[in-house]
């Protein structure tokens, strides 16, 4: 038996679509019932150890990937701060620069 809800009348299509996704879910749980499919014992057990060691599997993946974001935010964090440095270092040149080519300047003149 299939029930259908476009008799009722709804105000508004949100409650419309509920409506249609009930009615839905209504026709799927009677056409499980209708195909219902028995599993043993064992082959309940052997999908579950199956899924199970997936799980584990996934899990050590899981920590894993973790790790390595641990990792590579560590030596992200490094980089940054060689690349301040770098930038600090690049700077100090430049006033250095600017400083020799005055002296040079000045020297040129004195001369």
């Amino acid at each position: 038996m299939i029930a259908a809800w476009s008799d009722s009348d709804y105000s508004s299509s949100d409650e419309e679509s509920d409506g249609e996704v009930a009615n839905i879910a209504f026709m799927a749980v009677e056409n499980e019932e209708e195909d219902e499919v028995q599993f043993s014992f064992d082959e309940l057990q052997i999908a579950y150890e199956k899924l199970f060691y997936e799980f584990e599997s996934v899990s050590l993946n899981n920590r894993t990937l973790k790790n390595n974001v641990i990792s590579l935010s560590k030596e992200i964090e490094t980089l940054k701060n060689e690349n301040s440095n770098y930038k600090n270092e690049i700077e100090i040149l430049n006033v250095s620069l600017k400083l020799s080519m005055i002296l040079r300047k000045k020297i040129k003149i004195l001369n």
